[in-house]
């Protein structure tokens, strides 16, 4: 069977990209409006960070909720570990309207941008607007960055989309510099997201060692302005960050990947050296990578839903093996050759390897799936690819007569799988936030009315309380209750909070002491308790 005219195709696409668009953009909004506030750590700190722009204090923040980049007092330069585009997209929206749903705007806007990434990549990959259509519908519903947690104020659409326009440039077309030099300013985008986007460094050098090993080489020049956009984009962050801390990079990156364990990533006084790691012993740290190598390798899976993972499999090889059985069995590509391939592939191999083997404690608290969105709408490319192989195969073993309509068929069936999953996961998350929103309300409400608001609060949610209760706030850091009395003495903490509802709970050492040195109880409810620290 022919693909139809290029003519045609394109004309499809001039209607059809707005509408996808206009309907993602639905979708997002009424799943956004159910949000009640924000919920995790993360977004809870560039939605701070964003109101303190928006208020005229520039990038700082009242929290300090970890001491790796060696805090000294408040308010406390933001950007030394989350990175400052999702607050500065936020804070353009605050200038509308100073509200949570004003900051959501751009989480609705890059989402849904991802819907058109995933039909325009598979219609580059196999000129047909019907795989285009499913791969859209697979992000649309589905996807690791399930529908509510990409429209809490985080950095998943942004890092999704920045570093996705980096992996679709770099596949685009290498023969054109144009392209080729567009993937460094998306990467430079990415890298003020998540620190994470050096892995697109990687992948955009070791493909062009690979373009060179096919004799396809990339001239110097298009390198050079590659990177040259990339320093660009990076260079006034660099700036500022040598202006405020003394140094590029305010956490040395080797940093995370020493950690012996998470807690030591809230370590007081961090000295992480390579003995520091070797010290665990190496049973501790093989068990470690091996750990993490099948807790990320479900959440690879998951975040396809589990059943769209053998189509992506099935899907890369119909579109990666030399010479198919068949010419029905392998797509043609819209306007010629495809996309290449590496990059796409190449990126989610090199961050799972990151995230399991060096990054570990990192990518299992939330690294590797904030940085595995940015691969959704490529997986679901894939994915539209091996369930039409699929199909097919299927239809001529069961000698289907009517193949084409059947194919529809099983194609609206996919993306309806995927819609009922991602539905249902959505509302567990929803009644999630909501349920966090209250008990931070609570929290804030009890802080409100019986503090000061110069008042320094030693907790576990200190995020949460500095930005529903306006209050400074110090994390619990790891260690005992000893470290955490230093700690609260020397940045003048009165107060401390410990609250329930914290996912990565508390030091095993500090709950063991917190329940043997008896501190003044000042407060308790729902699992929140509020100790009176003074001179102890």
């Amino acid at each position: 069977m022919t693909s139809p005219p290029a003519r045609n195709r394109s004309n499809a696409d001039h209607w059809l990209l707005p509408l996808l668009y206009l309907i993602a953009v639905g979708v997002r909004t009424a799943t956004a409006l159910q949000l009640a506030a924000p919920s995790s750590f993360d977004a809870q700190y560039y939605y701070l960070v964003a109101k303190n722009l928006v208020a005229g204090r520039g990038l700082v923040v009242d929290a300090l909720w970890q001491f790796l980049d060696r805090p000294v007092g408040f308010p406390h330069p933001a950007g030394g570990v989350w990175l400052p585009l999702p607050s500065l997209l936020q804070a353009l929206f605050l200038l509308l309207s100073r509200s949570y749903r004003a900051a959501q705007i751009p989480q609705i806007l890059l989402s849904s941008a991802l819907v058109l990434l995933a039909y325009l990549f598979t219609r580059r990959l196999t000129g047909r607007v019907s795989d285009g259509l499913v791969a859209a519908g697979l992000v649309l519903f589905g996807g690791g960055t399930v529908m509510a947690t990409q429209l809490d104020v985080d950095c998943y659409a942004t890092f999704a989309l920045t570093a996705g326009l980096a992996i679709y440039a770099m596949s685009r077309d290498w023969s054109n510099p144009y392209w080729l030099a567009a993937s460094g300013l998306f990467m430079g985008l990415a890298a003020l997201t998540r620190n994470d986007a050096i892995l697109l460094l990687a992948v955009f050098g070791l493909f062009v060692l690979w373009l060179r090993h096919r004799g396809q080489g990339v001239s110097f020049r298009v390198v050079l302005l590659t990177l040259g956009l990339f320093v660009g984009v990076c260079a006034p962050w660099w700036l500022r960050n040598w202006l405020t801390f003394g140094r590029v990079n305010p956490v040395p990156p080797l940093y995370p990947a020493l950690l012996r364990e998470y807690g030591e990533f809230f370590a007081f006084e961090p000295q992480f050296t390579l003995q520091h790691l070797l010290s665990a012993g190496w049973s501790s740290l093989l068990q470690a990578r091996l750990n993490a190598l099948g807790m990320n390798g479900l959440r690879l899976i998951w975040t396809f839903q589990f059943w769209q993972a053998p189509f992506i499999a099935l899907g890369a090889l119909a579109m990666t093996r030399p010479r198919a059985s068949s010419p029905r069995d392998r797509p043609v590509a819209e306007g010629g050759a495809p996309p290449s391939l590496f990059p796409v592939l190449l990126y989610p191999l090199l961050l799972f390897l990151a995230m399991s083997l060096v990054y570990v404690f990192p990518g299992l608290q939330g690294g590797f799936s904030h940085s595995l969105s940015a691969w959704v709408p490529f997986g679901a490319a894939l994915a539209a690819v091996g369930l039409r192989c699929s199909w097919q195969r299927l239809a001529r073993v069961a000698g289907v007569l009517d193949p084409r309509r059947s194919l529809r068929v099983f194609q609206v069936g996919a993306v309806l799988v995927a819609c009922l999953i991602g539905v249902t996961v959505a509302r567990t998350e929803i009644v999630s936030n909501r349920r966090l929103a209250q008990s931070n309300a609570r929290v804030a409400e009890w802080v409100k009315a019986n503090t000061d608001p110069q008042t320094i609060i030693l907790t576990n949610n200190g995020l949460g309380i500095s930005l529903f209760a306006e209050r400074r706030t110090l994390a619990i850091p790891f260690g005992g209750l000893a470290t955490a009395q230093t700690a609260a003495r020397r940045f003048g903490a009165e107060l401390l909070i410990v609250w329930g509802d914290r996912p990565q709970g508390l030091p095993a050492e500090f709950t063991a002491d917190l329940a043997s040195i008896r501190l003044p109880l000042v407060a308790s409810w729902d699992g929140c308790q509020v100790y009176l620290l003074g001179g102890n």
